[in-house]
This record gives structure tokens, C-alpha cells and sequence, in this order.
């Protein structure tokens, strides 16, 4: 992936009131300096820094540039690698790769992104080829446009060079013979080639490419000695980077953070640099985390991706898992590729002769490892009441796979769950009003159990196919192996005979879990339970697990939160028949044990190993708690759902008069997370102006528009255009991000030392809605993710708010307090966090204990010397402990 980012100036913080009802955000942390290439050079800025390393190069006519060999060390080192030279091979195309031949022969209206805004558009080839030249190639600090043309089409004169000339080798091409993405069916293939020109100073943020996927960059044009510089990381230290970037407030998959190289020389991590200049060939190897920079004239790279089964395997078990944390779509259709390419395998297997020693070891070798792979997605998609369940498709041959999760986007391949009342604005129903199964609100089983939902909560479990056709095919596999291997012995053995053996200690049956836990809910529907784990606080939630022998109900929340047992865990255990010992002894110890599961999980992390899916869930679970909803108009957050990110949301230009209680100016300054820095001078106890967005397109839309005026004068055209979108779901019926904005339209904010007769109205539109708590979301408070320590808490409200300017009439603040009055703003992008609302019961901790009771004196019994109604009816010391010893040796009878 190559998106660009750069900065722009200073926002405009509002401040609105403090009623929870008010939805808030956090004001922007404290801008940074613009990343540019200015001054770089590739030996001094590894040498700046410990852990910065050269990226290894190889030229493509040196011995060690055995395809074999380098495609094995590569993978198994997971360290990025160079091959270079290639413009320098005797069939490099010079006449094809150039500008020229692009302006007749390329895409002649790309869609470029202007990287200060991050606005796409369309833009006739000819004028951006014409603005690149005219653009410096350094980034200015008062410039308003740097275009940078991402993700663009490659010519099919460059496709047919790279797969038919044998220049490339074909083992690291794009559905070559180490590509397993070409085993999808054509209906599903994804395209990874893809084009990118751009001039120096527009770059990616970090990330990791999809899926654990094999990056290859090569550049083919480069003007007045255009190049790009590369940072990344290897495989093996994604944790590390995961962990680095929650302590920067940031999130690495949902790639929002451009990283200075000040933060890379302070990583606990090591980073390797390079300068890809002309003719270079990167290698990006699986979960490599990387940025690029672009530098000097202009540039034009091709890249595609491919998928080996190392790959498929690590995006099952480790990137899989996160994806569904923070909600980044799966785009690669993992299970199903994993299960179409066994049916390829199984095939070739089959045709070979029977005990065929010259048999491939490889393509027995592979079916054996896709076995694995596909038993681990079965005993996750395995239910006991799978056939009575409705079912998208009656065979296997009739499925097509094109189901998604609408709350964290991953890839739905067998088991799911549906609302046909809450429906998503994609979804598709008949005329005659009749809703196909597969067509309504589709949640995959993890989010479903991790209290992901819809709004109604009426949610049935759906079949995409009959799940004997896939134990067939499962079956069939394993027998194809043991023709060539008489000694393999599978670990479930036939399983169409036995699906049962699906449900092993060892695995986790995630949507078995799921399935119970919604018919624990439909048999509670009518009766909430008591979670009374916080006694100050007990509330109700509509589904809970009780302990006979703590003798009270625990929600989900609390059960992760208190005793680091996730939710598919407890419904497993606390159902199972060993009685109720066993499930008290197991939730009151997980906590104590914890930190050494933590560790596990992260080793395997960095090993690539095959994790305890069980141990896995509980750690995500408490350190992935940011997320970004496909489709929140239609769902809820979950128990362990804490952050929302707003997507790309650029912030208005606004008079500098307006600007209250902001850092001292920084005229150039990178787009920057909400919660950046635990050292931000916007802290929860710093009194701050927050900025709220509405999603309208254009402000200057509406011929009605008033122009609000300040001492310094009427807004200008250029502010008033300020760009409003809030980009959330594509789907979503009330936010559009190409449309203009409609007729009647508002743009307000508020100041806070202004009444409301202050406020000057530019129109009459308002903010959506931003999602509401779900009644069955319990949400955590303390986790292992360092983010709700940056980030204070900031309701969401139902109802709408309309924002305003502060009118000339507001208070003008005094001098120190403002930015430069003559300085010229810009609007700045923004990725906005904001916190999930809490129930009232939110953030309290205390396990029940019994409350002090107040000192109370023992009454003996009235000696016969006494009269009743005698003053001194109170016992006396030596009675009192003649009475202790008395009863300590009465035995069991006796009491």
C-alpha cells in the first residue's frame, strides 16, 4: 500500500459543555514538525542511531542472487532485502517506463490524493503530470496542495512485461508459482498490482501490508534523480512495534501515524533503512513494518503483493485475530484461500501414482501443512446444531464466497450470525420484500461473542453451505496423503464420521461458544441478570455466568477485566459437566496467571508459532481496545470495545482569533492522532477548547452560507471551503464523502466563555448521531493498552449537535494566548479518537466484601439476681469469655 500523508497547520479547538450528554472530542495533540526529506542522507541517518541497519542489497546478476535461495533466506530471516539492477537488464522497457508513453498510453483520469487534506479525486492525467513538475520538491509550510497518485491501474503493457518476459522471476510475481493467492476463484481473485507517482515529500504512513502478505516495490521511473527512502522492520518484531505504538497513543493497523525518524532511533526495535532509487526491487517480507518517504524529482514505482502459505499461515493465527480487534477489513479472504488451495493440492495428489516415490515432496508437504491450517478454521466454525440452522447455500459448488463481517470487516467463510431487521445500506432485498438469507446484517462469530451486535439484538446463526461438504473435502485430503505416505496419522483422524472430535480440549470452538451464548440470551430475554462483582455498583446486563460457590453473577467485562478470562472461554468452561469446582477454581486463578500467558502470546508473536487461541483472545482483548466499525449505524461496540476512531477527518480553517489555550505556533506541523502523547499539553487536567466536525462536504455549498465576521474581517473563500467530510462507513446513508453538501447546511461551534445569543448560524445542518451503548455492552476499564491513559473520557451522544463560530460579540482573548493574528491557517487531518460511552457502573473495580459492621455489645443473659429493665443488663468481661470458652468446646452435634 502506498497512501501519502503530510501536514498542514494548526486546528481550531472549540470547547463545548461538559454535559454528558454532549458528544466531545479530544482536542488535537500537539502538532509536530512536517516530515521532510530535506537534508537526508542514507549514511548519516543510519549512523544517527544504535538500531538503524542497512537494508541488505543483492544485485540480480550476482550468484547470490539465486532466486531459491534468496525467496528461503528472505522468508525465513523475515529481513527485508533488495534486488537491484534491473534497469540495467537488456529487456528493461526504457521506451515503455516513462512519463511520455504514460500520458498516451496510461489511466488519463487517475485518482490522486492531495496529501495535506487527504482528499481524492480525480484528476485528468495531463494537469497532474503538469502540477508535479510545477510542485517543489519539498514540501512548504504554507503550500495548501501536494498531489501524490496512489493505488493507481497498471498499464497492461507493464502487466504483460512482468509476467511474460521472464525478467522478474516468477517466484516472486504476483499469482506465480510461490502465489497462493491464484488458487481464489476468479470471482473472488484480488488485484495487488498496482502504480504510484508522486514528487519528493509525499509518503505512506506505517503499516504492515495485508494479511501477512509478501511485498515487492519496484521502481520504474525516476526524474532528476527521484528516489524513496524505506524504513521497516522485520517479521519477528510486529509485537514490539505493536507495543511501541500503543505507548505513542497510535495504532499500527489502522495506519494513521506517520513516524519521524527521531521516534524510530528510540524503538525498542530494530529498523532497517535503504534509498530505492532506479531499477530496485524491494522485498517486503510478512508483517514487516514499514513507511516510505518519497524524495527529490518525481517517482513512479509498480508493486503487488503475493500470499506464500507461511504467510496464510501467520495471517490465520496472529494478523487475523488483531484484524478483528481493530476492525481493518481482510480483503484476502484468508480461510477460503487456505480451503481452495487444499482442493488444489488434494487434486494434484490424487493423480499421482499410488506410492509414487518420486512423488514432489513439496506438494505432499504443503497438503499435510493446509490440513492443519483447515482443521484449525473447522474446530472454530464447528457447532453441534449446525444443521438446523438456516443456510445460504445448499452445496458447496453453489457458494460464493462474499460475505463480510459488517462490524470488524474480516472475511465471513462458514459460520455467522444474521438480523434481517437492522439492515446495512448495502444490503439487498427481493421486490417482493423477501430477505435471502445472507443478505441482512451479518456479524462474524468472535464479534458476536465478544458483544458486537445489532440494535435490535435479534440475531439468528446462519450456515454458508451444508458443513458435510467441507468435512468431505477435508476427509478426502487426508486420504490423498495417507496413499503417498503410509505412516500419516491425522490428529481428528475422518472426521465426517466423527465431527465431534472437533470439540478437543486444544481447540477453540468459537462459534460453538458463540451458539450458546445466544441461546442464553433468548432464554434470558425476559430476565437481566445481576452482576454484583462491584458492590458499589451492581447493574443488569441481559446475559451473565454464575459461580455457586462466589454466589453471585459476574458480566463479561468483569470477568476479562477482574480475572483475565475472555467471554468465549467462560461460556466453554462454565458449560461443561465437571461441575461447578472446576469453574471457580479455573476463573479466580486466571488472573494470577496472566502475566505468564501474556508472555506466551507475544512469543509466539514473534515466532510465528501456533498460539493457544484461548490465551490469544484474552490477551487481544485487553490490549486491542480501539476499533473502527464498518457499519455503526446498524451495530453496537462491544464488552471490550473502549476507543471509536473517526476516520480521516480534516479540520476547519478558522480565524486565528478563535484559537484558545494552543502551544506557541509551529508553522509546518503532520497530520497526528488525538492521543499521540502521554506528555500532550492537552491533558485531561489542562482546561482545552475540543473541536467538533460535522459531515458535510463543502461549507461554502449553500448559497444561504452567512459569513460570520471577526476584527479582523470576513473569512476568506479559501477557509470558507474548508473541507468538513467526516468519512465513516462507505455504506452509511447519511454520510457521503464525494456528494456536495445539501442546500441547508450549518457550521457552528461553540465557545465556552460565549452565551448562546453569541453564537452566529451559517446554516441548518447538524452532526450525525456517532453510535449509541448498546443495553448489552458492559464495557472495561483498566487494560494492557496504554491508550486510556492519553485519552480522557468523552461521551457520545443520541441526540444531534449543531456547532457554531463564535460571533465578533464573543470575548477576544488576550495576545498571549493567541497564535500569530496575521498567519495564514490550514485546515490540518485529524484521525480522531474518541471514548465509547460507559454505563453509569463503568470504571469500578472493588470485588464485593462485606461492609464494616458497626461495634455492637454483648448481651449476656439476665442472671437471677437481676431485674428486668435493670441498667445493668451488660455482661461482664470474665462472663463474656466464660461464654467464648463454652461455646469452643461445644462439638459439630452440639451446633
Amino acid at each position: 500500500m502506498e497512501a501519502s500523508q503530510s501536514s498542514s497547520s494548526n486546528s481550531n479547538p472549540g470547547q463545548f459543555s461538559q454535559d454528558a450528554q454532549t458528544p466531545m472530542r479530544r482536542p488535537s495533540a500537539y502538532p509536530r514538525p512536517l516530515i521532510s526529506t530535506f537534508g537526508w542522507e542514507l549514511q548519516s541517518i543510519v549512523a544517527s542511531s544504535p538500531n538503524f541497519r542497512h537494508i541488505e542489497r543483492v544485485h540480480y546478476t550476482s550468484p547470490n542472487a539465486n532466486v531459491d535461495l534468496v525467496i528461503k533466506e528472505f522468508e525465513r530471516s523475515g529481513k527485508p532485502m533488495i534486488i537491484n539492477g534491473w534497469n540495467r537488464h537488456p529487456r528493461w522497457p526504457r521506451s515503455m517506463f516513462n512519463i511520455e508513453w504514460l500520458k498516451t498510453n496510461g489511466d488519463q483520469n487517475p485518482t490522486v490524493r492531495n496529501v495535506h487534506n487527504w482528499t481524492d479525486f480525480k484528476l485528468p492525467l495531463d494537469e497532474f503530470i503538469k502540477k508535479l513538475h510545477d510542485c517543489p520538491v519539498y514540501a512548504c509550510a504554507d503550500e495548501q496542495e501536494r498531489l501524490y497518485g496512489k493505488d493507481g491501474e497498471c498499464p497492461t503493457e507493464w502487466t504483460e512485461w512482468l509476467t511474460q518476459t521472464g525478467v522478474i522471476p516468477n517466484e516472486l510475481l504476483f499469482y506465480g508459482s510461490n502465489d497462493f493467492l491464484k488458487f481464489l476463484p476468479d470471482k473472488a481473485k484480488v488485484q495487488t498490482l498496482m502504480c504510484y507517482m508522486g514528487i519528493g515529500d509525499t509518503f505512506t504512513p506505517f503499516h504492515k501490508d495485508l494479511c501477512a502478505s509478501s511485498g515487492h516495490n519496484l521502481m520504474c521511473f525516476s526524474e532528476h534523480s527521484g528516489s524513496a527512502f524505506w524504513f521497516m522492520t522485520e517479521s519477528s518484531a510486529a509485537p514490539r512495534v505493536t507495543a511501541y505504538f500503543h505507548q505513542l497513543g497510535q495504532e499500527i493497523d489502522l495506519e494513521t501515524h506517520v513516524v519521524t525518524i527521531e521516534e524510530l532511533a528510540n524503538a525498542p526495535f530494530e529498523v532497517y533503512i535503504a534509498e530505492q532509487q532506479l531499477g530496485d526491487l524491494v522485498l517486503v517480507p510478512p508483517r514487516s513494518c514499514h513507511q516510505v518517504v518519497n524524495k527529490g524529482g518525481i517517482t513512479i514505482k509498480t508493486s503487488w503483493s503475493r500470499m506464500s502459505l507461511y504467510g496464510l499461515q501467520i495471517a490465520l493465527w496472529h494478523e487475523l485475530p488483531i484484524y478483528h480487534r481493530v476492525c481493518r477489513p481482510e480483503i484476502y479472504k484468508v480461510k477460503s484461500n487456505i480451503y481452495h488451495a487444499l482442493q488444489h493440492f488434494t487434486r494434484i495428489t490424487q493423480d499421482l501414482p499410488e506410492r509414487f516415490e518420486d512423488a514432489p515432496c513439496i506438494t505432499t508437504d504443503n497438503l499435510k501443512h493446509l490440513v492443519s491450517l483447515f482443521d484449525d478454521i473447522l474446530a472454530a466454525e464447528f457447532s453441534v446444531a449446525r444443521d438446523s440452522m438456516p443456510h445460504v447455500s445448499q452445496s458447496n459448488l453453489l457458494h460464493t464466497d462474499n460475505l463480510h463481517c459488517d462490524f470488524c470487516g474480516s472475511d465471513i467463510f462458514q459460520s455467522f450470525f444474521e438480523c434481517d431487521k437492522c439492515l446495512p445500506a448495502a444490503s439487498s432485498g427481493s421486490s417482493a420484500g423477501i430477505l435471502p438469507v445472507g443478505d441482512g446484517l451479518t456479524l462474524c462469530p468472535l464479534c458476536y461473542a465478544e458483544g458486537r451486535i445489532c440494535h435490535c439484538g435479534e440475531m439468528q446463526p446462519v450456515q454458508c453451505r451444508p458443513f458435510n461438504d467441507l468435512l468431505r473435502i477435508r476427509d478426502q485430503a487426508v486420504m490423498a496423503i495417507q496413499r503417498m505416505e503410509v505412516g500419516y496419522v491425522n490428529a481428528h483422524g475422518n472426521l465426517l464420521g466423527q465431527p465431534d472430535r472437533l470439540l478437543s480440549v486444544g481447540d477453540a470452538n468459537i462459534f460453538e461458544a458463540t451458539y450458546k451464548l445466544s441461546q442464553k440470551r433468548k432464554a434470558d430475554a425476559k430476565v437481566s441478570k445481576s452482576c454484583r462483582v462491584v458492590r458499589a455498583a451492581p447493574h443488569q446486563v441481559p446475559t451473565a455466568v454464575y459461580c455457586r460457590k462466589c454466589h453471585h453473577s459476574e458480566c463479561y467485562t468483569h470477568l476479562l477485566e477482574l480475572h483475565s478470562v475472555h467471554s468465549v472461554d467462560a461460556i466453554a468452561r462454565s458449560d461443561r459437566q465437571d461441575g461447578e469446582e472446576d469453574w471457580h477454581q479455573y476463573h479466580r486463578s486466571c488472573s494470577r496467571q496472566y502475566p505468564e500467558i501474556r508472555r506466551g502470546v507475544i512469543e509466539d508473536q514473534e515466532r510465528g508459532s501456533r498460539p493457544n487461541t484461548l490465551h490469544q483472545l484474552t490477551y487481544l482483548a485487553k490490549t486491542f481496545t480501539t476499533c473502527r466499525a464498518i457499519a455503526i449505524e446498524v451495530t453496537n461496540y462491544g464488552w471490550y470495545d473502549r476507543f471509536a476512531q473517526a476516520t480521516s477527518i480534516p479540520v476547519v480553517n478558522t480565524p486565528a482569533k478563535a484559537l484558545l489555550t494552543l502551544p506557541d505556533p509551529i508553522d509546518d506541523d503532520e497530520p497526528c492522532d488525538d492521543h499521540t502523547s502521554n506528555d500532550s499539553p492537552y491533558s485531561p487536567a489542562t482546561p482545552t477548547r475540543n473541536v467538533q466536525r460535522i459531515n458535510s462536504r463543502r461549507a461554502s455549498a449553500s448559497p444561504n452560507v452567512a459569513r460570520p465576521t471577526s476584527p479582523e474581517g470576513i473569512i476568506s473563500d479559501q477557509r470558507r471551503q474548508a473541507d468538513l467530510s467526516v468519512i465513516r462507513d462507505s455504506r452509511s446513508p447519511t454520510v457521503d464523502p464525494v456528494s456536495p453538501l445539501p442546500e441547508s447546511t450549518t457550521v457552528q461551534a461553540f465557545d465556552s466563555t460565549a452565551s448562546a445569543s453569541t453564537q452566529t448560524q451559517l446554516g441548518t445542518s447538524v452532526i450525525d448521531d456517532l453510535g449509541n451503548l448498546s443495553d448489552l455492552t458492559d464495557l472495561p476499564n483498566e487494560f494492557d493498552s496504554p491508550l486510556h491513559n492519553t485519552i480522557t473520557a468523552i461521551p457520545i451522544s443520541e441526540t444531534s449537535v449543531v456547532l457554531s463560530f463564535p460571533s465578533s460579540s464573543a470575548p477576544v482573548p488576550s495576545s498571549d494566548t493567541l497564535l500569530l493574528t496575521g498567519s495564514k491557517l490550514k485546515s490540518r487531518l485529524v484521525f480522531d479518537c474518541v471514548e465509547i460511552p460507559h454505563p453509569k457502573w463503568h470504571g469500578k473495580t472493588e470485588k464485593i466484601s462485606s461492609p464494616p459492621q458497626p461495634k455492637r455489645k454483648r448481651i449476656a443473659a439476665p442472671s437471677p439476681s437481676n431485674v428486668a429493665g435493670s441498667s445493668d443488663s451488660d455482661s461482664t468481661p470474665s462472663a463474656v469469655q466464660e461464654s467464648k470458652r463454652k461455646k469452643k468446646s461445644r462439638g459439630p452435634a452440639s451446633r
